[in-house]
């Protein structure tokens, strides 16, 4: 390694792209915002739970924050309209009547772990601003307080890993990741949280034998299980990278029991309570989509030959589609990066990947084994949830399609790290080829680091802005 500090350059560039970004990219242009505000709006205010009236679903806000929602929701597929500086700056100053409230119908049974940043952040602002706290004006906190959750959590993360510097930098800042990283998207919390698993499993199951799990480790990894269970189950399979760490680092079998039941007990009392207290205060309100839902599964079980068919369909279908939403697919998942930025990208992606790995070299077969298991899980996990709660809908594709629709490159960049370990192994270090990948992989790291970055600026500016 050289004194080149991965950790310090990702705090400037991600503070920088950053913050410009936040600014940039206008209000619910970010996908399913207008859903994520809402839902952090409504935390910042301690309401945690759906609000139901007259049969529907969702929140009690001033007539000026349902307007603001609509005014900007409206425009979100007329790939034609620009933004102006003026409306921003008018939506910024000008004071407002909040008195009058309305109801606003929203979906609300979403898990309010994934808004607590975002809603911590709305608040917060709703005190600084005064009597200015207007719409726009705490949504800008919401976006502010995501982000640097986002910096900070992955600043710890490239700090603590031991291996593959290179690539969780590259991967945090690159175009998809990043934009997620500057809205009220809960992968703002979800990316760094798997991050930061990735370079605990990493730094407590290898390379030292002199490492001990501490106290502030458990506290630490239960954390991380809390946001995993409460945000996205998909991936709660990662925590079984966790049996990749050896006994011993605990001090005793007892206390390694101890330490994998409450991580567990986290995990799913997050999800779990959420979840039976949103069925229980809906559970007399008329949710059609329950019934296709609950078709599918029906399919599903009688059916279970064709997961395997629908899978392989489905990644035969839209292969081109996932290496791009993966890297970038911006705006309301409309605006693509021009292909050879794609192509340019991922030569280096890989290169970086393969450096990280020919430099890690052996590890053991325990991380491999749990890695590529939680990998896979998730995997299906992810397209049988979607297969389940989307494809079902008879809009989208409806009951026993062949296809799972709803999945987007974004989903598999959580998961990156974990996959890159299988590339991990002795017989790396004999490949003369990647050994002169060194100064390559460097230099293309850091180069990356700062391009992409700022070619997602000018892509949102030409976007929203320009023309």
């Amino acid at each position: 390694m050289t004194s080149y500090n991965p950790e310090k350059n990702f705090i400037w560039i991600a503070s920088v792209i950053g913050v410009l970004l936040v600014f940039l990219t206008p209000p619910m242009t970010v996908p399913d915002e207008p859903a994520h505000f809402i839902n952090a709006y409504a935390i910042s205010k301690g309401n945690f739970f759906a609000d139901v009236q007259d049969g529907q679903i969702g929140v009690t806000m001033p007539k000026v924050y349902a307007d603001f929602i609509n005014k900007y929701g409206s425009v979100i597929q007329d790939k034609n309209h620009r933004y102006s500086f003026s409306d921003y700056q008018s939506e910024s100053w000008q004071k407002q009547d909040m008195t009058e409230v309305v109801f606003y119908p929203a979906n609300r049974l979403l898990n309010p772990i994934g808004y607590l940043i975002s809603g911590l952040g709305i608040a917060f602002g709703n005190i600084v601003c005064l009597n200015l706290n207007l719409p726009y004006n705490l949504f800008l906190f919401g976006r502010i307080f995501n982000l640097g959750f986002y910096i900070l959590i992955i600043y710890f993360a490239i700090k603590i890993t031991p291996r593959f510097k290179r690539t969780m930098i590259v991967t945090a800042l690159m175009p998809m990741s990043i934009f997620l990283a500057a809205s009220f998207s809960y992968d703002a919390v979800i990316i760094p949280i798997c991050f930061l698993l990735f370079a605990y499993v990493l730094k407590l199951s290898a390379f030292s034998e002199n490492i001990r799990v501490t106290r502030q480790d458990i506290a630490v990894i239960s954390t991380i299980a809390f946001f995993l269970g409460g945000i996205k189950q998909a991936y709660l399979p990662l925590l079984l990278t966790l049996f990749a760490i050896p006994i011993r680092r605990f001090g005793s079998k007892k206390r390694y029991i101890g330490c994998i039941i409450l991580v567990l007990i986290v995990a799913l009392s997050s999800f779990r309570i959420p979840q039976t207290i949103n069925q229980s205060v809906t559970k007399n309100i008329n949710q059609p989509e329950k019934e296709y839902e609950n078709l599918q599964k029906d399919y599903i079980i009688s059916h279970q030959d064709q997961i395997p068919i629908i899978i392989q369909n489905t990644l035969k279908e839209y292969p081109l589609y996932y290496l791009s939403s993966y890297f970038g697919t911006l705006g309301w998942l409309d605006t693509n990066f021009p292909f050879p930025f794609l192509v340019l990208f991922y030569l280096i992606f890989i290169s970086v990947i393969l450096f990280d790995a020919y430099e890690t070299g052996q590890i053991p077969i325990r991380l491999k084994a749990f890695s590529f298991l939680a990998v896979i899980i998730s995997i299906i996990g992810m397209f049988t949830k979607m297969y389940i709660s989307w494809t079902s809908l008879p809009w989208v594709m409806g009951v026993g399609a062949d296809l799972v629709s709803g999945i987007q490159g974004r989903y598999f960049i959580p998961l990156t790290l974990f996959g890159c370990l299988l590339f991990s192994n002795a017989w790396f270090r004999n490949l003369k080829l990647l050994s002169t990948l060194d100064k390559f992989a460097v230099y293309a790291s850091r180069y990356t680091i700062l391009i992409f970055p700022l070619l997602t600026l000018l892509i949102i500016l030409l976007r929203f802005w320009v023309g």
